[in-house]
């Protein structure tokens, strides 16, 4: 396996010690043999260190580091790997091509089972599918010391192996070991907070049963009704006006009532009635508006506290014929929700306001109110509240995916990439 991610030259001491020994898989392993590796991209080398770890009956595994990340490795056998120089499939699993270059060996130290010397050359074709990373080794014995391109290793012994992510602290508590830091993103690092969507799956299902049993089978009560016959109130003027004209004649007379302008304002106090606590409150408001509006301000009044929520319902509707095609506009309907009041007594004040309609019949105004009726808006926010940490989480994982494949010659998020390397 290789982890073809921007290094730092390590030179040639191991960061564990030859001869360290380790628990994996419920056997313990000594590391025997420890190598140093390298690939070029660009005029730039990249290093990575590989240990060698042997169990008299398990036999040999590996252990890889990269910029401070590790991987468990072990081979398997070539006819358990399906797939192409694209993608790879393995025990159920698809592994997306990551990197695919001429790998050399830098510096050996320790013991191995077969004749390793500097200057070996092997291309090395990486898999990911994060914890794990699938690595084809095609070998070419004929050259050593010099550059290939990684397409020239044909008809060479193919080797593969299977790799699994392991955080630094593990390897730091099986070695006894203080290790560096991991540096950026590994290829085959898991992201850390993938089983949030778990959970946010796991509670939108919740929220939505919830929800939907509540619309279904919420309590709704109505608790007051009413309809009125709006008539316009008089200006409440009858003081005698005098007036005195040209000639010096002086004259009284009483003005009649008045309406304010094109408008008519009627206020209505209705019958009182009871409200529970802890439920919300839906005020509907129907008026036979014709082309024409009709606006209503409320207030519910409490008879013991005095306490008053005020609301507004504005109704209008519109319509005709434009250009030869009809439209409409508005309704006759409105519909106000207002939060929980306390238990008790109320009164509902009402002006309504209207225009002065040319129509023999005065205009007509049904209120009703209505408690503890669910709300599909409150389903609504209630996910979207569910579902901001895993957006965040989401965001996150893209960037963290981002940066994972910045460094991969198939990076799926660069249009540019030719999916290779010539080294």
């Amino acid at each position: 396996m290789r982890y073809l991610k921007t290094l730092e030259t390590k030179g040639a001491a191991p960061s564990i010690p030859l001869g360290g020994v380790a628990e994996f898989d419920g056997q313990e392993f000594t590391i025997i043999g420890f190598m140093v590796r390298s690939v070029e991209f660009d005029g730039v080398r990249y290093f990575w260190q590989e240990y060698l770890l042997y169990n008299p009956r398990a036999g040999f595994r590996w252990l890889v580091e990269s910029d401070g990340h590790w991987s468990y490795v072990q081979t398997v056998p070539p006819g358990e790997v399906t797939g192409d120089d694209k993608k790879a499939q393995f025990r159920g699993k698809s592994f997306k091509v990551f990197q695919d270059a001429v790998a050399r060996a830098e510096y050996v130290q320790g013991e191995f089972y077969w004749k390793v010397s500097v200057g070996e050359l092997v291309r090395a074709v990486d898999y990911v599918h994060a914890p794990e990373m699938l690595s084809k080794e095609i070998s070419d014995n004929l050259v050593a010391g010099g550059r290939k391109s990684a397409s020239k290793f044909d008809g060479g012994e193919i080797n593969w192996s299977h790799g699994v992510y392991v955080p630094v602290k593990e390897i730091e508590r099986k070695f006894k070991v203080e290790l560096p830091s991991p540096k950026g993103v590994a290829p085959n690092q898991p992201f850390p907070h993938k089983g949030v969507y778990k959970y946010w799956l796991m509670l939108l299902l919740a929220a939505l049963v919830v929800g939907a049993g509540v619309l279904l089978t919420g309590a709704r009560a109505k608790v007051f009704e009413q309809s009125y016959t709006l008539q316009p109130q008089a200006v409440p003027s009858q003081t005698p006006i005098v007036a005195e004209g040209a000639n010096g004649v002086v004259a009284t007379f009483t003005p009649l009532p008045q309406t304010s302008g094109g408008e008519n304002t009627q206020v209505i106090f209705s019958q009182a009635f009871q409200l529970k606590g802890r439920e919300n409150v839906r005020i509907n408001a129907r008026g036979n508006v014709n082309n024409s509006w009709l606006y209503v301000e409320g207030d519910l009044i409490n008879e013991e506290t005095g306490l008053v929520q005020s609301f507004e319902l504005p109704i209008e509707y519109y319509y005709g014929v434009d250009d030869g095609e009809s439209w409409s506009e508005g309704g006759s309907e409105q519909t106000v929700y207002l939060s929980a009041l306390p238990a008790g007594t109320y009164t509902l004040r009402l002006e309504a306001q209207w225009e002065k309609w040319n129509q023999a019949a005065p205009p007509q105004l049904s209120v009703r109110v209505e408690q503890g009726i669910p709300r599909l808006l409150n389903l609504l926010l209630t996910l979207i509240a569910l579902s901001v940490i895993p957006v965040l989480i989401a965001i996150r994982q893209f960037n963290f995916e981002r940066r994972r494949w910045a460094d991969s010659a198939f990076n799926p998020y660069e249009s540019s990439g030719d999916g290779g390397s010539d080294e």
